[in-house]
Parts: structure tokens; C-alpha cells; sequence
């Protein structure tokens, strides 16, 4: 599958990405494996946030990752997103919560150049959309600086209508992220809720696994 073939498969307008925006935010909330993949990008990210820094999120969807990012003070925060009206949801959350810093662009990860780098890049349930994930993973690596961070949420066992591709175990995610060129420095994975770790592998349950990784 390719994401024209999503495109095409479902509307990806305002009202679409508006009522999957809203699920995601709920997710974010009811499911334990967002939940702790949020927190783990709450422990291990938000605390180097600090003055002058500069944090880019791709795919931001209900904006909350943003929103984090912008109460760090001093904090330079952008969101890209491939969607307009992915965009303008991200914006509407964005205002709902009382954060106005964020810049917003209309970007395509894969036609961005590289001549820009941040200090923190941020992809959070991302590259199971995108064509060519190993060149989106090398692009998100090149994006962040050298002594950077780059934050990465990926569900494994999570087939979905808008999921281009799919892993099937956390080890697999590993490999995919150090053949990407970049050090793996910390791993968490989450199950589904209901599920401990042992049982969702065994069953093929959804899993988050979250990673800080920098450039090699």
C-alpha cells in the first residue's frame, strides 16, 4: 500500500482529519500505551528542552507533543505535517489548549531539505504512514543536529486502514532504527491495555515502542 492508495481509500478532509484527530487525542488519553509513550517523551525529552532550543514534530496531529514542547521556556517548536487539514485540526487543538507559539507547515517530510536542523526532532506514530519509511527515518536524521534527539513512537502489530506499513515485533523496530543510522539510547515498550508485554507479543497485541536515538 502506498499513501496515494490511503488518499484515495479515505477522505482525508477537513471533517475526516477532524473527527480522527479527536480520536487520537482520546486515545492518548484512555489508551495506556499512548498514555506511557507520552510520559516517556515527558521524562526523557522535556527536561533537555531548554532555553534557544529548537524542537520539530512531523506529523502532529491532536498537537499535544507540541503543546509540551511550547510551555519549555525560550522553546522554538514547529509542527510539519503533509496535510492541510491535518494542519489546521493540529491548529484548532492547539488553540483549545491555549498555546499560540507553535509555527505550523504545510510540509512533506520526504521533499524537505536538510540545510535546517533542530535539537529535538519528534515522530510519534509516523512512519507506519509514510512511503519509503527508511528514507522518512534517514530524513528525521539528518533533520536533527549533531548531540540532538530524536524521539520515536511506533506501534508494532497495529494493522490499521491508514497503516502503510507494519512491524511485527519490537525487535524488528530496533533494527529498522539503527539501520537508519542513528543510536538507539533508550527503549520502552508498552502493551495494549489489558495486556502485560509477554502477553500481547504472544498474541500479536499492539505494542508502542518509544525511543530516544541520536545521529550516528
Amino acid at each position: 500500500m502506498t499513501f496515494a492508495e490511503v488518499q484515495n481509500g479515505i477522505d482525508l478532509e477537513v471533517d475526516y482529519m477532524t473527527r480522527y484527530t479527536d480520536g487520537l487525542l482520546l486515545s492518548q488519553i484512555f489508551w495506556v500505551n499512548q498514555t506511557q509513550a507520552l510520559h516517556t517523551y515527558v521524562r526523557e525529552i522535556l527536561p533537555q528542552v531548554r532555553p534557544g532550543a529548537t524542537v520539530l514534530e512531523v506529523g502532529p496531529g491532536h498537537g499535544l507533543f507540541l503543546a509540551l514542547a511550547a510551555e519549555r521556556p525560550g522553546s522554538s517548536v514547529v509542527g510539519w505535517d503533509v496535510s492541510a487539514s491535518s494542519l489546521a485540526n493540529t491548529s484548532w487543538a492547539l488553540e483549545r489548549m491555549g498555546v499560540d507559539s507553535p509555527r505550523l507547515v504545510h510540509q512533506n517530510l520526504h521533499d524537505a531539505g536538510t540545510d535546517e536542523q533542530f535539537d529535538f526532532v519528534v515522530a510519534s506514530e509516523l512512519l507506519e504512514h509514510v512511503d519509503a519509511p527508511e528514507t522518512a527515518l534517514r530524513r528525521l536524521r539528518d533533520l536533527t543536529r549533531p548531540g540532538g534527539k530524536l524521539f520515536i513512537n511506533i506501534p508494532v502489530n497495529s494493522p490499521a486502514p491508514d497503516h502503510i506499513n507494519l512491524w511485527r515485533s519490537p525487535d524488528e523496530i530496533w533494527a529498522f532504527i539503527r539501520d537508519g543510522g542513528l543510536r538507539i539510547l533508550t527503549t520502552d515498550v508498552f502493551p495494549m491495555t489489558g495486556y502485560t508485554v509477554e502477553q500481547a507479543g504472544k498474541n500479536q497485541s499492539t505494542l508502542s515502542c518509544a525511543l530516544v536515538c541520536e545521529p550516528v
